[in-house]
């Protein structure tokens, strides 16, 4: 090689570096954008489903005690009934 070539690929190589790597790392974070917006797509549906569930989890769980409730009445008469 002679000195011009020498000189090119000193000034070249951390050029053609740095380039080589701007893109690479664009491209990665395109993918990570990418990924994130599947992720989000993913969880929105969910997030108002939690919301709906917490709504009514006070309802929910008075149910379920009238639901024992009546259950217990229900032993009760059963129980009796068989003596």
């Amino acid at each position: 090689m002679d000195e011009g070539h020498k000189n090119w690929f000193m000034v070249g190589w951390p050029i053609l570096t740095a380039i080589v790597g701007m893109v690479y790392i664009a491209g990665s974070s395109s993918q990570e954008v990418a990924q994130v917006q599947k992720d989000i797509e993913t969880v929105q549906p969910l997030v108002a489903r939690v919301a709906v569930l917490e709504a009514g989890a006070n309802t929910t769980k008075e149910d379920l005690q009238e639901i024992k409730a009546d259950l217990a009445i229900i032993r009760d008469y059963i129980l009796e009934k068989g003596r």
